[in-house]
């Protein structure tokens, strides 16, 4: 639901916050004043929501108190401490360190035998296809297929002999 604001302001209740206009009203002159000294309603407005704001404010505070939700400095700062605060401190850092020591430790030996079996898989593997290589050079390699029929067989090999025209089987 939309509220739509009236075209003129209605000043009637303002007229009780200046005795000076009331009485020139009561005595039935006309009262012409600048515009300047005229009560401005949204001046009143403004100071009434801060009022109220602030009022809120000291609601809420009282409430907080009388539910006792506060927060007390004593108890933040009557915490005793040890006489050897320091020393527990760099105790704790020390052994947060070697636990981090020990597992960093844990990671690289396992990092390096994981890359000791990567480098024997690579040198499999630069065996093989330098075996390809060199069969290619003789014989006419093909690479078969991901079929179930090719599945042991990656490559296969033509071993049809071509002569100078025609091929013979």
């Amino acid at each position: 639901e939309e509220f739509e604001a009236p075209a003129e302001l209605d000043m009637s209740h303002l007229e009780l916050l200046d005795p000076a206009h009331a009485a020139a009203d009561a005595d039935g002159a006309a009262n012409d004043k600048d515009d300047e000294d005229a009560p401005n309603p949204m001046e009143a407005y403004e100071k009434f929501t801060t009022a109220k704001g602030e009022l809120d404010v000291i609601v809420d505070l009282i409430n907080n108190l009388e539910a006792a939700q506060y927060l007390d400095f004593r108890i933040l700062g009557s915490k005793p401490r040890s006489a050897h605060a320091l020393t527990d401190l760099a105790t704790e850092g020390l052994s947060r360190y070697g636990r981090r020591r020990a597992s960093l430790a844990d990671a690289a030996a396992r990092l390096r035998s994981g890359a000791s079996a990567l480098r024997s898989l690579c040198v499999r593997d630069n065996g093989f296809y330098a075996q390809a290589a060199t069969l290619q050079r003789f014989w006419k390699l093909r690479l078969n297929p991901l079929t179930a029929e090719f599945a042991d067989a990656p490559f296969s090999v033509d071993l049809s002999i071509v002569d100078g025209g025609g091929a013979a089987a």
